[in-house]
């Protein structure tokens, strides 16, 4: 099962640096709102695409000591979340680095992270 854990976590990775990096301009995606709730569309997406990094990385670790897992799930998290965002600003020529981009990011690793939180095994 960790094989399986590490194998999609992996593939989720790799989707999120092509999501993050690929030019997308004249692509029109057929989406008529430009809002939820008043929260731009975009980042509801960029929020969406990083909501299960904390639950992928957490079944794909050791887990020998839940805290330590779950600090290290979300400090990786925000690490590769400012990492493809800053690199969207340095290797594409159509992307730019938006703080608000990074704040959706950062803003679902630490939902996930405390989803996982509130399923913390009874043992750890």
């Amino acid at each position: 099962m960790r094989t399986f854990s590490k194998i999609l976590f992996l593939l989720y990775i790799a989707l999120l640096a092509f999501l993050s990096l690929a030019s997308f301009a004249g692509i029109d995606l057929g989406i008529n709102r430009k809002d939820i709730l008043g929260i731009p569309i975009d980042k509801c997406i960029h929020f969406i695409m990083f909501l299960p990094y904390p639950i992928l990385a957490y079944f794909a670790s050791a887990r020998k000591n839940f805290w330590k897992t779950l600090f290290f799930v979300g400090m990786t998290g925000i690490i590769i979340a400012f990492v493809l965002e800053l690199s969207q600003g340095i290797f594409t020529t159509d992307r730019v680095t938006d703080i608000w981009d990074l704040t959706a990011n950062v803003l679902a690793i630490l939902t996930g992270t405390l989803f996982l939180l509130l399923f913390k095994p009874k043992r750890s």
